[in-house]
């Protein structure tokens, strides 16, 4: 008979993929949400129950998966409490993905279950590559094409797998990125990649995905074109988006007003502008290093819109911003610039008024 808790296959929901169970996907859904809202201690505990109950009904090893990404993607934008921990997360990452490997190997897998385990084992060897992306670009590729491989069997044996989109987008998005050295290399022995269709897997995802929505909009962020007119509305909806579903962390506020600072300074004095971020900054959560830090540069960036905000909208001085410790003093240079550009609708004093408080707080 089937094994407690686990759907057979006649009453499986259409979204949940063959061999997991309810309890398993609602797990896998608390480990992602603690994910981005920057809960590191509710991701260590979700996965840990995914974990026991993986073991406990030898149940596909999708918390492998999910820990190995989730620990490759702190590596990637840094979120540590201290710096060293980027080596802890690292050698942490490949512990667990070996053992998800050896969990999930597809050849020793039953037929019904072959999807899912080559999702799963593409989709930790697709996270492990990008590993090693910046100290061995070209294994990274090859390792990269390999975890390809395994994510399109996925596909091909059950195309309702839409997560299995994600690594094909990622894939094909960071190697059209790649040094012309890595494309080169890629050309000679016959695999192509390109950007359109790396975005092209990543929006699919993001519509269709079960578990890789959130993450494909962070990756499509990284590289829709600012400077196309339809890439760069789709990417201010998937801030919004981002900013909705996780209205407590103020990444998803930062990345936006640097976007902005970035390509559309002029948004900065629309009025409606000031009043969403304020009453943003209001949600903001401060538990934990990561979402102090981003609270405070939001602060920072907020000075660029009101130059006198309110005593408890002022950004710390004193907080160790780590690897954003250049960000005062880039956003002081920034407002000079505007300054000089300003078109003179105040008098000269109230401007140097302003600027004299942008510098003694950036100092």
């Amino acid at each position: 008979g089937n094994v407690p808790g686990v759907p057979g296959p006649k009453t499986r929901p259409a979204w949940l993929y063959p061999g997991l169970t309810l309890e398993q996907d609602t797990l896998a859904r608390q480990l992602l949400r603690a994910f981005f809202e920057f809960d590191w201690s509710g991701v260590e505990r979700a996965g840990k129950k995914m974990q026991r109950l993986e073991k406990k009904h030898r149940l596909p090893p999708l918390s492998h998966l999910l820990l190995v990404g989730t620990n490759v993607m702190r590596i990637v934008y840094g979120e540590f409490d201290r710096d060293h921990d980027a080596r802890d997360f690292s050698r942490e990452a490949i512990r667990l993905a070996n053992k998800g490997l050896s969990l999930a190997d597809p050849d020793r897998s039953p037929d019904s279950l072959r999807a899912t385990m080559l999702f799963i084992t593409g989709g930790i060897k697709g996270f492990v590559a990008t590993l090693e992306i910046e100290t061995n670009p070209v294994n990274a590729a090859l390792a990269g094409f390999a975890a390809r491989k395994l994510l399109a069997q996925a596909l091909q044996r059950d195309p309702a797998i839409q997560d299995a989109c994600m690594g094909l987008g990622l894939f094909n998005c960071m190697l059209a990125k790649a040094p012309r050295l890595v494309r080169g290399a890629l050309a000679v022995i016959g695999n192509e990649v390109s950007l359109e269709q790396g975005l092209a897997y990543l929006r699919k995802s993001e519509r269709e995905g079960c578990y890789t929505s959130d993450i494909s909009r962070l990756f499509l962020i990284q590289y829709l074109s600012p400077y196309l007119g339809h890439e760069a509305r789709e990417k201010r909806a998937i801030f919004r988006a981002l900013q909705r579903s996780f209205p407590r962390n103020a990444w998803y506020v930062f990345m936006e007003l640097e976007e902005a600072l970035c390509f559309d300074p002029a948004a900065l004095s629309f009025f409606s502008l000031k009043t969403r971020v304020k009453r943003q900054m209001s949600r903001f959560k401060t538990g934990g290093y990561s979402l102090r830090r981003y609270a405070n540069l939001v602060k920072w960036q907020y000075l660029l819109i009101d130059p006198f905000p309110a005593p408890g909208m002022m950004p710390d001085t004193g907080f160790d911003l780590r690897g954003y410790a250049y960000y005062p003093e880039f956003l002081r240079a920034l407002e000079e610039k505007r300054e000089s550009d300003r078109v003179v609708d105040e008098s000269r004093s109230e401007r140097a008024r302003r600027l004299r408080h942008f510098k003694m707080l950036a100092i």
